[in-house]
């Protein structure tokens, strides 16, 4: 595997040039919270590239699925991750 030319992804050099990646683009985002919803169940993300387009995705966890199937696998998930540190994959489900 190679991480933008470092053959060794281990490499210290790789790492540091990974955290400044991510530190540079940690110092480009803001979170704001937004009076729409005062529940803060609403996240939007929005993303500015570099030619000026903007990507947009909103979600409400507050709302939920319609898909009652599909509500339940949500829940299922949630709870197995929420879970996974004190209990084995047997005793979750």
């Amino acid at each position: 595997m190679r991480v933008d030319g470092f053959r060794d992804p281990s490499s210290a050099t790789c790492a540091w040039w990974i955290i400044s990646v991510v530190v540079a683009l940690r110092n480009r985002v803001q979170v704001l919270l937004t009076p729409q919803c005062p529940d803060l169940t609403l996240s939007e993300v929005v993303i500015e590239t570099q030619n000026g387009t903007v990507l947009r995705q909103r979600h409400d966890s507050g709302c939920p699925a319609s898909n009652l199937l599909e509500q339940q696998q949500r829940l299922e998930e949630q709870f197995r991750r929420l879970v996974k540190s004190v209990l084995t994959p047997d005793e979750s489900e």
